[in-house]
């Protein structure tokens, strides 16, 4: 904003000012192209490189003539500049030099200063060699022009004038929401209330309309309530039926697209999980630091191991009658980059398969043919003998990230024949690697005559696994599936090795013969085809892992478990240790994650190119801290959106599984299509096209929860990190967000006021969960719609020497980011995937790359912005793929758009060089498809890795603004200028309405409702003033 459009515009903005040049002086008689005189407010740079660099620095304004009775008596001219789009130069980080574990932690999770030292080429240029990081010397600097007596070099003052639009002094930031009026409705508060019913109220007092027909943001007597509909976003409105083909993939059919996404109540949930299980409200640790699993349903957000493997191999005893012998194996994961308690887990093993125990005389032994065994003569084995059988996974607690072996802990135990029996009967696996060890089921038939032998037979050779917490068999009428983890199914190939009527095992007269089995793994780098990137198109937490919700081919997202089937020729029983890739010196440990399977004669060899370290340890997810909790929306990036089940039989088949599928397994299931990291990130949901929220694909009905949950959230909310109870004095007390900054006069408002920064005690008040954005400020806002490459270098770099997993000292840490605040290894490598660090570790920006993607973002806000709220900045653009050029606008939002076109771009390891899929019946969009399947691994940067941090400081607009003007006093004769005056005051907005409630008008917390605060909303405060001379402009 500039002097000259008082009234009307007579003059273009684009006009050259043709007496500009890069030795311009503040007294110089500066005449446009137009002849319109222009005021110098701030000078060229005299130490840029070339002359246009040094005009790039330069402002000028229109003169405004100032008239006299019968000449000109003088003239002004201001311009406004804006200190939010700038890097704030004088922040401290509280905690440096810290041991204790919990301030480092908050350090990573919520960046306390910005780099202003990141403003450099390559570390020893530019103000690296001059700032003194975390001295607290520039809190007691009021302006830029003292700043260079921070340093006595000369060079640093010449440093400093080339980055007067890049680094400012004063920058504060209302806690507002600019996108629906008001202030920002405080999450800390919301989700930090002791009970659901108090959660209900206050996230009802968050929305000025709680109801609209039959929807509702809190439904009153409800249980729980879904986060998103049209009340929450607009876009959550389901459109109108659009049929792809089949009948059955409606938006509208009961219970509806959206049924089971995720509730108020798991948001509540997953918020306090960094509580301990005995806090009220109740969390997730335990006395040790242990993460205590605990199931997903509408009411909980779900902790729990996954498989990554399953076997069931058999054997064939004819001593007497007849005897399977059955092998069970599981692989179980810890996703987490916490530790999981001790916890029995409950598997059921058993489909609707049958296994077959067939007889006859082969007329050559040793060569049997299947013909040979008749279906007439055979004994039918449901269950395949194991049937409902409860294997009881008996852990003593996992590590994070790692995967572990179970196998039974005794052997020989009998199965009872009888299918009902059998689901009371239980069987103990502990973490232990025993391919020996096999359970019993008694046919209770010899092999009769004349026929010499018997055989084991199969007709289908998939196998399934569920997995269930709490598991009661009493309460499978009542609960049943709501105990369920998950349910996987490893389709298997229909031809060759894998197919189906087999000798399961091979056909014995006497004593006992080892055979094959069935298993599965989940897919990895091995498959002929890559569906979506693993990491990041799809979670890797789902629920079903299965052929259900559309199509059923080998290559469909939803089983991504390949199944395999051995038969019991001679040796073939080794495969009892196939894909058990163990680190040395461990038989229990396996590798998971980026591989799942191994190579060789019976698959037991890592695969060549393998790096020798990966896949042992994977942090994938995060569970809140104790003592850390949330401090940012962008880490609910880690918040499980997967469906809960909400069926006592979720299994279906035949005409059940139709009947399914066209209501609730639709609903729950499309849950499963969501993306692994659905909250603050943008990549779109493969099956939606770009311009699109709701689709139908390939006969299917689909959603972007990236985009609606952003929507949601981004604006309306935010996490002060003030606690919702207990005692907290800013004299004393350091919140996690510590540039949350109370700005009133403590006399005004005490600092160890509860009240005022939570409330009255009561949820339902609408005002409470505005308390702390009313009388908190931002300590160095930063606007995203910046075009600053300097700021950007600085702000991206803000966790700049933050010590982080192994690397303790943080000194060479320029620019980390995380995946979860827990990191037990190192940067080193960690974007090729291919070493330990790629999962263990983090990312660290070199110089390069902070610079190549701050001028990157920098386009981005050039060819994207202006955003008008930080929803509009996180998700990606709705726009045709007809109409999105070589853009990509509908492909990623504008941040993790600078993200892949300069950190993620071919950084890949070769091992891993492979795209994701291009079939439509995957990829609606054909630009949807990734460079890499491995795409998403925790050293692969997301956007939401870096909201993390610093997104809670960010916002669309600024609230400090530096005001420049001129003026001179004119001789009314010759009309020579006889004095010139420069002032710069800066103004700051403030909380409160220009008419506050004191005088009539309304409370900072209120929706405004008088006509000037409607017009004119919230008040400017002058927070300095100073008069310039010439050489300070």
């Amino acid at each position: 904003m500039v002097s000259g459009n008082e009234d009307t515009l007579d003059f273009d903005p684009g006009d050259v000012v043709s007496g500009l040049n890069a030795g311009s002086r503040p007294t110089d008689d500066i005449i446009g192209s137009g002849g319109q005189r222009y005021a110098l407010l701030v000078s060229p740079d005299v130490n840029a490189a070339n002359g246009a660099e040094s005009i790039d620095r330069a402002v000028t304004a229109p003169i405004v003539e100032i008239n006299g009775a019968a000449s000109t008596a003088g003239s002004y001219a201001w311009w406004v500049g804006d200190e939010g789009i700038k890097a704030r130069a004088n922040l401290i980080d509280p905690y440096e030099g810290t041991s204790d574990s919990t301030e480092q932690l908050r350090r990573i999770a919520s960046a306390q200063r910005v780099a202003i030292e990141a403003m450099t080429t390559d570390g020893s240029d530019g103000l690296a060699p001059f700032y003194p990081v975390n001295d607290p010397s520039p809190e007691a600097i009021q302006s830029m022009s003292e700043f260079s007596f921070l340093n006595t070099d000369p060079d640093f003052e010449d440093e400093l004038s080339a980055y007067f639009h890049d680094m400012t002094l004063h920058s504060y930031g209302v806690l507002a929401d600019v996108k629906h009026g008001g202030l920002k409705r405080d999450l800390s508060y919301i989700l930090g209330q002791r009970d659901v019913v108090s959660l209900q109220s206050a996230v009802t007092a968050a929305y000025d309309v709680n109801s609209s027909g039959s929807i509702y943001v809190i439904e009153p007597l409800k249980d729980y309530n879904r986060v998103l509909n049209q009340l929450t976003t607009p876009y959550a409105e389901v459109p109108e039926d659009i049929e792809y083909g089949d009948s059955r993939h409606k938006f509208s059919i009961a219970p509806g697209i959206m049924a089971y996404t995720p509730t108020w109540e798991m948001l509540w949930s997953y918020h306090n999980s960094s509580n301990r299980t005995t806090d009220l409200p109740a969390g997730s640790y335990n006395s040790t630091g242990q993460v205590v699993p605990r199931l997903q349903s509408p009411t909980q957000s779900g902790v729990a191991p996954m498989i990554a493997q399953a076997k069931m191999f058999f054997n064939l005893d004819v001593s007497g009658s007849v005897k399977l012998q059955i092998i069970p194996q599981i692989v179980l994961v810890n996703p987490y980059s916490v530790p999981l308690a001790p916890a029995r887990y409950t598997v059921l093993m058993a489909d609707s398969k049958t296994a077959y125990v067939r007889f006859g005389t082969p007329v050559d032994v040793n060569d049997p043919q299947v013909a040979e065994f008749p279906t007439t003569n055979q004994v039918s084995i449901s269950g395949a003998g194991i049937g409902s059988t409860q294997l009881i996974l008996d852990s003593n607690g996992m590590a994070p990230g790692e995967a572990q072996i179970f196998s039974l802990q005794t052997s020989g135990a009998t199965i009872p024949s009888s299918a009902s029996a059998r689901e009371d009967f239980q069987a103990v696996m502990i973490n232990d690697y025993d391919p020996s060890a096999y359970l019993v089921y008694d046919t209770g038939t010899t092999i009769p005559a004349p026929e010499t032998h018997a055989s084991l037979f199969f007709t289908k050779a998939h196998i399934q696994t569920e997995l269930f917490l709490d598991y009661d068999p009493d309460e499978r009428t009542t609960i049943g599936d709501r105990r369920l983890v998950q349910s996987i199914v490893g389709h298997y190939p229909s031809t060759g090795d894998d197919s189906t009527n087999v000798f399961l095992v091979y056909p014995v007269d006497s004593g006992l013969r080892v055979g094959g089995g069935s298993y599965f793994r989940l897919n990895d780098f091995s498959n002929s085809y890559f569906e979506r990137a693993f990491f990041l198109q799809q979670n890797y937490r789902m629920t079903m892992i299965d052929g259900y919700h559309g199509y059923t081919g080998g290559t469909h997202l939803k089983e991504w478990a390949r199944g395999y089937a051995k038969t019991g020729f001679p040796g073939n029983e080794k495969y009892i240790s196939a894909n058990l890739l163990r680190p040395v010196g461990s038989l229990t440990n396996v590798r998971w994650g980026p591989i799942n399977s191994g190579t060789g004669s019976y698959d037991t060899v890592p695969p060549a190119g393998i790096g020798s370290e990966v896949g042992f340890t994977n942090l994938i997810y995060e569970v809140p801290e104790p003592n850390i909790g949330l401090s940012s929306i962008g880490q609910l990036q880690h918040f499980n959106t997967m469906a809960y089940i909400d069926r006592i039989n979720w299994h279906g088949y035949s005409s059940m599984r139709s009947l399914y599928g066209q209501n609730v397994q639709n609903a729950t299931t499309v849950q499963c299509w969501q993306g692994n990291y659905t909250l603050s990130n943008s990549y779109p949901n493969p099956l939606v096209a770009r311009d699109r929220l709701f689709d139908t694909g390939y006969s299917g009905y689909h959603y972007d929860g990236s985009y609606l949950w952003n929507d949601a959230l981004w604006d309306r909310f935010y996490f002060s990190s003030y606690p919702a109870y207990g005692d907290f004095d800013f004299a004393t007390d350091t919140l996690q967000n510590n540039r949350y900054v109370p700005f009133r006069d403590s006399k005004q408002v005490p600092l160890d006021d509860e009240t005022e920064f939570r409330g009255d005690g009561d949820e339902s008040n609408p005002d409470n969960n505005r308390m702390a954005s009313t009388n908190l400020m931002t300590e160095g806002a930063f606007n995203i719609n910046s075009t600053s490459v300097e700021a950007w270098q600085a702000w991206f770099s803000s966790l700049s020497g933050v010590p982080i997993g192994n690397e303790a000292d943080g000194e060479d840490l320029t620019a980390p980011f995380v995946r979860s605040l827990k990191r037990i290894g190192e940067s080193n490598g960690s974007e090729t995937a291919n070493v330990e660090n790629a999962w263990t570790g983090f990312r660290n920006l070199t110089y390069e790359e902070i610079r190549d993607l701050s001028e990157e973002m920098v386009r981005q806000v050039v060819l994207r912005g202006p955003f008008l709220s930080m929803s509009d900045f996180v998700n990606r653009r709705l726009v045709t793929s007809s109409n999105d050029g070589s853009y990509g606008l509908g492909l990623k939002g504008a941040l993790q758009s600078a993200i892949d076109l300069t950190i993620n771009n071919d950084r890949v390891d070769t091992f891993f060089d492979k795209e994701t899929s291009s079939s439509a019946n995957l990829m609606v969009d054909s630009d949807y498809q990734l460079d890499s399947f491995i795409s998403g691994f925790p050293g692969y940067l997301l956007q939401g890795d870096v909201l993390s941090a610093l997104g809670q400081y960010m916002n669309a607009r600024s609230d400090t603004f530096c005001v420049r003007t001129y003026g001179d006093v004119r001789n009314p004769v010759n009309s020579t200028v006889e004095a010139r005056v420069w002032c710069e005051a800066v103004v700051q907005r403030l909380p409160d309405y220009v008419r506050p409630e004191s005088v009539g008008g309304d409370e900072a917390y209120e929706v405004a409702s008088h006509a000037d605060n409607q017009r004119f909303g919230r008040q400017y405060k002058i927070i300095s003033i100073r008069w310039l001379n010439e050489d300070e402009i």
